[in-house]
């Protein structure tokens, strides 16, 4: 997806924002942990919170920017941060598939008394 994006902004197609910039700098450390911890561990995790951040557009992976939205509890209005669903998607299926992975990593790290 993001190579997708940015063959679309080299072509001309479109122009990257400062967040888009940002998604493909955040993205490099994922790619580093991924080569260098034979484990995946570290980079697993790293991916997790790059998709965080995508989610909120700290590190956007599209073209688009989001749209706000609102909650209204007891007629006070909420503002929420916009939010990029295609990663929130991406999010919740990276979740559904690493979520043994994810417990037993929290586990080791309460195991090793937060030496990991």
């Amino acid at each position: 997806m993001l190579a997708y994006i940015w063959f679309l902004f080299i072509s001309g197609k479109n122009n990257p924002y400062i967040t888009n910039y940002l998604g493909l700098i955040l993205f490099v450390p994922v790619l580093y942990l991924l080569y260098k911890d034979k484990t995946c561990k570290k980079a697993l995790l790293a991916l997790g919170v790059y998709l965080i951040l995508a989610t909120f557009y700290l590190a956007n992976i599209t073209i688009y920017m989001g749209v706000s939205m609102s909650i209204t509890l007891f007629g006070i209005e909420i503002p929420l941060p916009p939010m990029n669903f295609s990663a929130l998607l991406l999010l919740i299926l990276y979740f559904v598939l690493n979520i043994g992975t994810l417990i037993e990593l929290q586990l080791d790290y309460k195991e090793s008394k937060g030496k990991m």
